[in-house]
């Protein structure tokens, strides 16, 4: 987003989803959205704060207008909202009227971008704005939420206190070194207390959330031994044809992946409680083989470090049905899945099996699910086996691992941190004295990695950091 933007013009933009919609909303801020009220309905402003009926001039058809007076407002300035029928050729009719009536497009993000300028809102509150609005999942809409109540602030402050401390005493040697009662902390133990605080801000650095919470898009991962029936199983969930099939096993060399929605019963209408996952595809487990099978078998171990849920197939075998559990798999299996992963057993190709064997079809709660590709047999039912794993693993996974969002901004301050108190602390661990060398140097590092942590919650942020900051965000919002 460029930054090089006037807040004293007035701007507009359509703030719903493009496209035919029951209601489209169109929003403007700035000084001449009274203005803009007025070319839209001939009237002034209503009373602020509350949806009131219109009728507009260009089309004449009623519309709903809310007008929030500056500075009580998401901005800080007038701003206007009006909701009219979501028909694409109208709403750009109705923001044609704004634009003639002295406003400009706002650029993405702009609104949210007054609204941090107005000290409504902090930039890392901004950023949790973009985050919720972006979340696909209930986990990433949680982790948005935590971002806003600082769940990253907290742990951000803490630091920064404790190296305001630390500073203290290091400038207490240059200031107070004649003085018999003042005693400026020592190398080793300067470099015990920055080893720790850089341990702590390489953690939290490190992405503590699953991939559930980080890019919203929790993963399901299809494993088993090779000829399991996986990229048949893939295809039949995603009701296309997506990777390649053959009876011939281990023609699957790569992890594949699809976007997956599922829900955790089949009663719930679609849209109700639904889970916005990825499909994973793999090659099949085997042991060592040739350079190409242990190619294929470290992107198995990929995708299952970043697994929400495994799958686990077996493929057709008449001394079947049997009741898996996770110890019963191979004990490189195991050690490869992520400790907090859901797991789902089935047992593929049942259209192969005797009939009479085959119990509890439609159980979504059995141990076991045993499904047919070619058929379809027992794919509802496993559908909705997975929507529950996926849903109890997503809510483990947040809270054993605290829910937290840190974006790529966060990351690389928080490293920055990190490094610069690793390098400080390094030398000083070698010095056997008590007399702490050239405190005005390390004086200076600890203010650059405080410095560093304040581009994180800071309320002032350098330009290029707030770009970053809107980068992400949609026109209108």
């Amino acid at each position: 987003m460029a930054l090089a933007l006037q807040p004293g013009d007035t701007i507009a933009a359509l703030a719903s989803a493009p496209g035919v919609s029951p209601r489209a909303l169109i929003r403007v801020s700035g000084p001449q959205a009274a203005e803009i009220v007025r070319a839209w309905t001939g009237q002034d402003p209503p009373a602020p704060r509350r949806l009131t009926p219109a009728r507009l001039l260009d089309p004449p058809i009623p519309a709903l207008l809310a007008w929030f007076a500056g500075p009580r407002s998401f901005t800080g300035q007038d701003v206007a909202e009006l909701q009219l029928p979501g028909r694409p050729e109208l709403a750009d009719r109705v923001l044609a009227t704004a634009l003639r009536a002295s406003a400009r497009p706002a650029e993405p993000g702009e609104f949210t971008y007054r609204a941090v300028l107005a000290g409504k809102l902090t930039p890392l509150e901004a950023e949790s704005l973009g985050a919720a609005i972006g979340a696909e999942s209930l986990g990433a809409l949680r982790a948005a939420d935590r971002l806003r109540r600082g769940g990253l602030t907290r742990p951000v402050q803490a630091a920064m206190a404790e190296l305001t401390r630390l500073r203290a005493l290091v400038e207490a040697g240059i200031d107070f070194a004649e003085e018999e009662d003042v005693h400026p902390i020592g190398p080793s133990d300067l470099a015990q207390r920055l080893g720790a605080l850089s341990q702590r801000l390489q953690t939290l650095a490190t992405p503590q959330a699953p991939a559930a919470v980080r890019d919203g898009k929790p993963r399901v991962v299809l494993i088993g031994q090779a000829g399991a029936g996986k990229s048949a199983l893939f295809n039949r969930l995603l009701e296309t044809h997506r990777a390649v099939v053959d009876a011939e096993p281990g023609t699957t060399r790569d992890a594949v992946e699809a976007p997956l929605t599922l829900r955790a019963s089949q009663r719930k209408p679609a849209g109700s409680g639904e889970n916005n996952a990825v499909l994973v595809d793999t090659a099949g487990w085997s042991g060592p083989g040739h350079a190409l099978d242990r190619k294929a078998l470290a992107a198995t171990r990929r995708a299952m470090r970043n697994a929400a849920v495994l799958v686990w197939c077996y493929p057709f075998d008449p001394a079947w049905p049997k009741a898996p559990s996770r110890s019963s798999l191979p004990d490189d299996v195991q050690r490869a899945a992520p400790p907090d992963a859901g797991w789902v057993y089935t047992h593929t190709q049942i259209d192969k099996a005797d009939p009479s064997r085959i119990a509890d079809m439609d159980e979504p709660d059995a141990s076991w699910l045993p499904v047919s590709s070619r058929t379809g047999q027992g794919v509802a039912a496993l559908r909705v086996a997975l929507g529950k794993a996926l849903q109890a693993s997503t809510a483990g996974q947040a809270a054993s691992r605290a829910d937290l969002l840190v974006l790529p901004r966060h990351r690389r301050a928080l490293q920055d941190a990190a490094d610069r108190l690793g390098q400080t602390a390094a030398p000083l661990a070698q010095i056997d004295g008590p007399a702490l060398p050239d405190p005005e140097l390390h004086a200076q590092r600890l203010l650059e990695a405080c410095s560093c942590l304040e581009q994180i919650v800071g309320a002032v942020l350098p330009d290029d950091v707030l770009g970053e900051v809107f980068a992400g965000f949609c026109v209108g919002k």
